[in-house]
């Protein structure tokens, strides 16, 4: 089965701010620390992630609610 682009996108995103345990406040992360790049850093599913409350911004940092995973 092979998956659409925006649920590989969503879990790469996922994955790298985990990886870089961007998880509260304290250590939100920018997208070029987290090392997400791509097309308008795939604007449109962070956008989507953080209307869902799975990711939540600062200014230009980003850290994950791991409740909502």
């Amino acid at each position: 089965m092979i998956l659409p682009v925006p649920l590989i996108v969503r879990r790469r995103i996922i994955n790298k701010l985990l990886e870089k345990n961007a998880i509260s406040i304290e250590t939100a992360i920018t997208l070029e620390e987290a090392g997400i790049s791509g097309p308008n850093n795939f604007q449109a599913v962070i956008s989507r992630l953080i209307e869902q409350g799975v990711v939540h911004q600062l200014d230009n940092r980003y850290y994950l609610d791991t409740t909502k995973l």
